[in-house]
């Protein structure tokens, strides 16, 4: 009955993956609005491309490509027109020049592999010739990630459940009630203040340190396969091609965020150490520094300064091998999980053998 009343009022709104192009009523335009469906307790609309169209009636040779993800993907800072869809349709329209190429751009900041999957499985009704993927720095911060402001829970299927109701007017209205109570709160505890600033990503952190090897990380990863074994799955049932791409991240010159402690007890005997390492290496005694960091980690092997440090030794003393290996290791044991864990890029490799058919083809590159 809610509902219904609900609907008769025409409360609330449907927001639809495309609309129609106001200039043009023959093509499809990205809505938006998308991006809301996204964010159920906060005001938040991520840009999306725009001006990304297509033709509702897609030519006999026409070649359509869709593409999924977050910031990366959308080409931030830059936004769509330095994003590599952009680039890519230049470079395909002039090895292509007599085929008809449309590439939409699907991608959004701020959110995970819930929005890849939701967005995912509506595609098949607009006849794409390939979908790309390169999603997965977001995961544990993006919009209904496990340590996002926007989480709902770190139920997969109760997410997803959310998701695919979004078009009910009541959950709607739940929504916005949550969203009232929200803002009601922040007022009363800021006085009316405005609200942080920085990025739309530091605002979505909220349980800032994810220890490697947590729960919280391995949740994550758990989520994130079973999102990308449904849009697979997806793209195999319906014979669309799929390409996913590996997650990469600047090791060699992004220091780690935030340093995890194990055993609270020894960090100020750590942090003496560390000071001594560092010492040691602004004084080019790289054998002292080595030394002095080994100690750090026989105390405490979970801050990812000392490999970050580590790293650096290796790398003035030309053992790229080792460098390599330790700014690696940094990213990973970063408590501030910004950039993509490896644990991302092990799902996939995990998944493709499992989900290769006959009647499917799978890329990664």
């Amino acid at each position: 009955m809610l509902e219904l009343l609900l609907r008769l009022f025409n409360y609330g709104q449907e927001i639809p993956l495309f609309k129609t192009f106001e200039a043009n009523p023959a093509y499809y335009a990205v809505n938006p609005e998308v991006g809301r469906r996204y964010f159920p307790s906060s005001n938040v609309t991520p840009a999306v491309a725009v001006t990304d169209i297509f033709l509702k009636q897609k030519p006999a040779q026409g070649f359509r490509v869709f593409v999924l993800g977050g910031s990366s993907a959308a080409g931030y800072p830059y936004m769509f027109n330095g994003s590599f869809s952009s680039i890519l349709k230049v470079i395909l329209k002039e090895y292509y020049p007599d085929k008809y190429i449309e590439i939409v751009n699907l991608a959004m900041p701020a959110v995970c592999s819930y929005t890849v999957r939701d967005i995912a499985l509506e595609l098949a009704d607009y006849q794409p010739d390939l979908i790309l993927i390169y999603a997965g720095h977001n995961e544990f911060y993006g919009g209904l990630g496990v340590a996002s402001t926007e989480s709902l829970g770190h139920s997969r299927w109760l997410v997803n459940l959310y998701l695919g109701l979004g078009n009910y007017k009541t959950l709607q209205l739940v929504g916005d009630g949550v969203l009232l109570l929200r803002k009601n709160i922040h007022n009363m505890f800021n006085n009316g203040g405005v609200n942080p600033g920085g990025t739309l990503m530091e605002r979505m952190a909220q349980n800032r340190e994810i220890p490697y090897g947590s729960d919280l990380f391995w949740k994550a990863g758990e989520i994130f396969r079973d999102n990308m074994n449904d849009v697979i799955d997806y793209c195999l049932e319906h014979r669309i091609p799929v390409m996913i791409g590996t997650l990469v991240s600047n090791i060699r010159d992004q220091a780690p965020f935030v340093d995890v402690f194990a055993n609270p007890q020894t960090k100020e005997q750590w942090e003496r150490q560390f000071k001594t390492a560092e010492n040691s290496f602004r004084s080019q005694d790289y054998d002292a520094a080595l030394q002095a960091v080994q100690r750090c980690v026989a105390l405490d092997s979970l801050p990812a300064s000392q490999y970050y440090l580590q790293g650096e030794i290796y790398e003035v003393a030309g053992d790229t091998s080792a460098a390599y290996q330790s700014f690696y290791r940094a990213k990973e044991f970063d408590g501030l999980r910004f950039r993509a864990s490896e644990i991302l890029n092990h799902r996939f490799i995990k998944l493709f053998p499992l989900h290769l058919r006959p009647y499917g083809r799978l890329y990664a590159y």
